[in-house]
């Protein structure tokens, strides 16, 4: 397998993919598609958890089988994750016009729209992700839709630092 490597310049975005408590961090590019940027999460997991589980499921050997979702609220992570999955919009070659088709041709819109930058990702967002046989955990809101369940623990500040048993400060004297 090529060596995946994104060479950080300033425009290079920083993301953290989550999967339960383990973070990934990712440097990748506004406008790489997110095909390769699931190929190298992938290659990621496979190189730090050689047993070839995380987190008690089996890690797949096709990118194809690694699903991402970002934030609903980037500021408020409880508030969940949708699927990057759905914001790509399919294309069926349906024969509009004269023309060919191709189902290799995607227009320009949904181009942009497989790619960070494209789906409203910045650098330092926290990207869930998980595999295709984790679909089984879904459930339906309140308009109908099907919400899906991902697996992400976000640590509490005390459950991240330790409670110390005190506050800062408290006990010194002025002077």
């Amino acid at each position: 397998m090529a060596t995946m490597q994104a060479t950080p310049r300033p425009h290079t975005l920083t993301l953290r993919f989550k999967q339960q408590r383990t973070t990934i961090l990712l440097e990748v590019e506004p406008l790489q598609k997110l095909s390769e940027i699931r190929a190298l999460l992938l290659h990621a997991i496979q190189q730090t958890h050689q047993s070839g589980n995380i987190n008690g499921q089996d890690i797949p050997q096709n990118s194809d089988q690694v699903k991402l979702g970002k934030a609903v609220d980037r500021h408020n992570l409880k508030l969940g994750f949708t699927s990057l999955d759905k914001e790509l919009p399919e294309e069926a070659p349906t024969g509009k016009g004269k023309g060919k088709v191709s189902a290799t041709n995607k227009s320009a819109t949904s181009q942009l729209k497989d790619c960070p930058q494209g789906v409203g990702l910045k650098s330092g967002d926290v990207v869930a992700f998980k595999f295709a046989d984790q679909d089984e955990a879904a459930m339906v809101d309140m308009e109908g839709e099907i919400v899906e369940k991902w697996d992400v623990s976000i640590p509490t500040l005390e459950e991240a630092y330790g409670d110390e048993g005190g506050d800062e400060g408290v006990g010194l004297e002025e002077g």
